[in-house]
């Protein structure tokens, strides 16, 4: 195994060179000749490196997927080096990605094992971070083992680059607009602001850059509005308090205004975007919300699709409902008859129920799901929202299908 960096360090920085030679000598010795190659990501390879707030980013590519023998001494490689090295404590992230997955140019649908915040994941799934990270990956990509990145993966157009941004500002971010708990944490705050202002400088520009020279963009860009929240973004470090969530809400609001306005955006929901599909525990009815996107597509009275209740509020638990609220133009055409239901697999039983403003179909499928499809008029997301509509939405709500952005819209006015 060839280590390309053993005897000068590949970084500025002497104790990020140990940690790096201590991860590549376990990888090394546990994966063997299954090993391909390991490759440092990420701020360290394109000089954005903060010594207090970043993260060691690293992408080992196997021939083979890990067998569950290799897995359980990666995960105690992983802990081992950062009780050694304490500073790097919940700062180290590693994928282990079978190099038949570089072929996708979208996220693969298989997970891979993966270790990040401390804690080991034997199945963790790629999301729109796989475009982002591939397309930085060969342009900045480190081998610390193994040959020259380029020699594995083809780059990344950059307009895709740009879709797969937008898809995270609707999928990842927006959502944190109504989730309290995680934005009382400075650490996230600080993450949500650096990569939104990467967000738009990426969408902006049609160029990916650094959290760094993106942050000076939008200041410069959109005026002092924002230099203090980004400043403070810039700045913080762990044990430091940040204490800017109102004004880190309003910046995500902000971002996807701004987005909203791109031709790109309007391009993007003229034919598809799917924006919960590769959060992971959307996994196991992703099939399901496939079959109901291409459905709606075929019938133009459907002007929007959400996903809601526990579902969209990462509680589900294997035998929860799926809720979904289902806006049409015509609600009477998919309330007087249910004939429909049918094309999404075999009922059991139906039952139709009212609340309100919106009326549900409640139907038990052979396959085991349970699907609450609540119809309502677009009226249902008008802005300002009545007080039912907040309710669903700020208990957790995740867009499907949005040809209109009546669903962006809501969320963002909120």
């Amino acid at each position: 195994m060839t280590f390309n960096y053993k005897n000068t360090g590949v970084t500025a920085y002497q104790d990020v060179n140990e940690v790096l030679l201590k991860i590549s000598n376990g990888i090394a010795e546990i994966i063997g000749n299954n090993l391909i190659g390991l490759y440092l990501f990420g701020s360290l390879a394109y000089g954005d490196f903060n010594t207090d707030s970043s993260d060691i980013d690293l992408i080992a590519i196997t021939k083979q997927p890990l067998n569950h023998h290799d897995l359980d001494l990666i995960k105690q490689m992983h802990k081992k080096t950062e009780a050694h090295c304490s500073k790097w404590n919940n700062r180290l992230e590693c994928s282990y990605t079978p190099i038949d997955m570089l072929s996708h140019i979208l996220p693969p649908k298989e997970p891979r094992p993966y270790y990040g915040g401390g804690i080991f994941y034997d199945q963790a799934p790629y999301g729109n971070e796989w475009i982002i990270n591939n397309h930085l990956l060969y342009k900045h990509g480190i081998s610390l083992i193994g040959p020259d990145i380029k020699e594995l993966i083809k780059p990344v157009d950059i307009i895709e680059v740009q879709k797969a941004c937008i898809r995270d500002l609707f999928q990842e971010w927006l959502p944190k607009m109504t989730d309290s708990e995680w934005l009382d944490n400075s650490h996230y705050q600080s993450y949500l602001v650096m990569n939104l202002c990467r967000i738009l400088y990426t969408v902006m520009n049609g160029v990916a850059s650094t959290k760094r020279i993106s942050a000076e963009w939008v200041k410069n860009r959109y005026g002092s509005i924002w230099t203090h929240l980004i400043e403070t973004a810039e700045s913080w470090k762990y044990g430091k308090e940040m204490s800017l969530k109102n004004k880190s809400i309003e910046f995500i609001k902000f971002a996807a205004d701004k987005v909203k306005e791109t031709t790109l955006f309007q391009e993007m929901y003229a034919n598809e975007i799917y924006l919960g599909q590769r959060r992971s525990d959307l996994q196991r009815i992703t099939g399901f919300l496939d079959d109901v996107i291409n459905w709606a597509k075929q019938n133009n009275e459907i002007i929007g699709i959400a996903l809601v209740g526990s579902y969209a509020r990462n509680q589900a638990k294997e035998d929860s409902d799926i809720d979904l609220v289902i806006l049409s133009c015509k609600p009477e055409k998919y309330l007087s008859n249910n004939e429909w239901l049918k094309k999404f697999g075999k009922c059991i039983n139906i039952k139709r129920e009212n609340y309100g403003a919106v009326t549900s179909w409640h139907v038990s499928y052979q396959d085991g799901h349970e699907v609450e499809f609540g119809i309502a008029s677009p009226s249902w997301a008008d802005i300002p929202a009545e007080q039912g509509t907040k309710e669903v939405v700020t208990h957790g709500i995740v867009i499907i299908y949005d040809p209109k952005a009546l669903f962006i819209r809501l969320i963002t006015c909120l």
